[in-house]
């Protein structure tokens, strides 16, 4: 079983793929809109090494 931490962790990284998957579409707009929910989804947990990935990409 995850954690309330660990399931919104878990949540990050599909949210994360999508925004990279519109980013290839050249969709930029909505992709900002999905790593601002990464950001803000990691940022709720603390995950400092989810943010460090969301920031890299």
């Amino acid at each position: 079983m995850l954690g309330g931490g660990q399931l919104v962790s878990a949540a990050s990284a599909p949210t994360h793929l999508i925004g990279f998957m519109c980013f290839d579409d050249l969709h930029h707009h909505l992709a900002q809109c999905y790593f601002r929910v990464v950001l803000h989804l990691v940022d709720e947990v603390g995950d400092g090494i989810g943010h460090s990935w969301c920031c890299a990409a």
